[in-house]
């Protein structure tokens, strides 16, 4: 059969890929019911590109000749792969790139729905990722071993049955899958959303400029709408603030920014993955969120700034170096666009006034916008540093009946303290609970917080010195007094000999030394 298949340019059977379908299950397939059961019969149209003998369902450099073979194009076999969930993070490239993105959440092994396999018999490309627990289609657990023999199934195993235990040469489809519970069954639909939201086309995958950035910014507008700091995040989530920096900033660097942390950092945040890629691209770039939005870094897309900026020039005759010659000009447009703080200009009252005036109008747009109005975001605003507002006394004194920031500041704090008070109780109760020593790094592993982070915390540095005085420290404790009886001992019978004017060195070690010297051979003969 694999020989007389030479003749054709396409396969004699080729039926398409069903949605959601892996390439592993499709390629399976294809061999299947033109009857070859081993890759090797594939491998003779592929030329080149057998590389392709070894998928694990990440899109290959080339697809060689199996568009032709199957009659399908590329892009309908890139649909079977992880290409589109990469794609909307602008991760595409070589496998190996995708497969560190995904890291940590890709199944070495088949997992699978035995009533989805009765109903259309191919393997679905999210039953791939562990954090999809169950089918939430019928309720059930996916299994992950065979449940005849208990072994698990190779993505890709030999020969090539769709539906088959590979050891056993079981049907898959009459396994029975535990039941989900409520609650796994909730989490389970909204896992199986997220994967197929990011497994599915989109046209905006390919034409939306700077994707990843305007998804980094989204996440950012999340957290300060929360009035959290990337410390607050960190502390509560265990995502270094390298890596919550690479997300917010859009970051390609191998900074290990990977789908696992974008899952993590939506779900702390409260809002879908899939929602946060929606809102990102439907809001504008003149939103006054973004505006308003704090920080040293501003997202603004460069071709926004360069059109208001030409703008500006058409409407007064002025070149784009001339806007620049100008102290107060050049101050303005720099708050306006770049929300970048400039070193403080030479005081006159016409300049305070004008400043007044933005400080005014920037306090109306963070009210507006439902941001709290502090020294840092209104001098980020009309374009100046935030300690040289103090060099200005009409906008300090305005300021001064808006501006609540120490009182944000304490109330984050305080609330980060008893978060992490609580996590560290939790640890605390564990590690008596499992009768380990409670020091500061068995606690830090235990809540995967390292100490440093929660030290500087007043009560938790407290409670925690509470419970040092653990079981392990109380052993060391008695060892201690125990070392110091038997020392008093031993200093008390050399004492003793001395006075005997006892010679026989056999009968006592080393009459010379001292009781302290002499300790160690004491030990060594209580042990023996």
């Amino acid at each position: 059969m694999d020989t007389a298949l030479c003749y054709f340019d396409t396969l004699p059977l080729h039926p398409g890929p069903q949605p959601l379908e892996s390439l592993t299950s499709y390629l399976t397939r294809i061999a299947e019911v033109n009857g070859i059961s081993h890759l090797s019969g594939l491998n003779a149209f592929l030329g080149d590109h057998s590389h392709i003998s070894s998928p694990a369902d990440y899109p290959p450099r080339s697809f060689g000749m199996l568009p032709t073979l199957t009659a399908q194009s590329e892009a309908q076999l890139l649909e079977t792969t992880f290409y589109h969930a990469g794609k909307k993070f602008v991760r595409v490239g070589q496998p190996r790139t995708l497969a560190r993105f995904f890291s940590g959440l890709i199944a070495s092994s088949l997992r699978f729905c035995p009533p989805c396999l009765e109903e259309d018999l191919f393997y679905r490309l999210p039953w791939r990722f562990l954090s999809l627990r169950g089918c939430p289609r019928h309720a059930c657990r996916l299994l992950e071993h065979c449940s005849s023999c208990g072994c698990p199934i190779p993505v890709f195993a030999f020969p090539l049955r769709i539906g088959v235990c590979p050891s056993c040469k079981r049907d898959l489809r009459t396994s029975v899958a535990p039941r989900l519970t409520e609650e796994e069954l909730q989490e389970a639909s909204k896992a199986s959303q997220e994967l197929e939201f990011l497994l599915c086309p989109h046209p905006w995958e390919t034409t939306e400029p700077a994707l990843r950035e305007k998804l980094g910014r989204e996440f950012m507008l999340l957290r300060y709408n929360k009035q959290l700091k990337r410390m607050d995040v960190s502390a509560e989530t265990a995502i270094s603030k390298a890596i919550l920096e690479a997300i917010e900033l859009g970051r390609s660097d191998p900074s290990g920014a990977t789908l696992r942390w974008y899952f993590k950092y939506a779900s702390y945040l409260g809002v879908p993955l899939s929602h946060i890629f929606l809102n990102a691209l439907e809001r504008r770039e003149e939103d006054l969120r973004i505006r308003t939005m704090p920080g040293k870094y501003f997202l603004t897309s460069e071709e926004w700034v360069i059109e208001r900026v030409q703008a500006i020039c058409a409407e007064t005759g002025i070149s784009k170096k001339g806007l620049y010659k100008y102290d107060r000009v050049k101050t303005f447009v720099g708050g306006m666009f770049y929300h970048k703080k400039l070193p403080p200009r030479v005081q006159d009252p016409l300049y305070e006034e004008q400043l007044l005036e933005r400080a005014q109008q920037a306090v109306q747009e963070l009210s507006q916008a439902g941001k709290p109005i502090t020294h840092e975001a209104v001098s980020s605003l009309i374009g100046i540093q935030s300690w040289a507002i103090i060099l200005y006394p009409q906008i300090k004194e305005f300021l001064g009946h808006f501006v609540d920031y120490a009182l944000q500041q304490q109330r984050h704090a305080e609330e980060c303290e008893l978060a992490l008070l609580e996590v560290v109780r939790a640890g605390v109760r564990d590690l008596e609970d499992q009768r380990q020593p409670v020091t500061y790094n068995a606690l830090g592993q235990k809540i995967g917080i390292d100490s440093r982070v929660w030290l500087p915390y007043a009560r938790v540095r407290v409670f925690v010195v509470q419970h040092l005085d653990s079981r392990y420290l109380h052993t060391l404790k008695e060892r201690e007094q125990r070392e110091e009886i038997l020392l008093s001992r031993i200093e008390e019978a050399l004492s003793q000999l001395e006075t005997a004017n006892v010679t026989d060195l056999s009968a006592c070690p080393c009459p010379h030394r001292t009781a302290k010297e002499s300790t160690s051979f004491w030990r060594w003969a209580g042990q023996a």
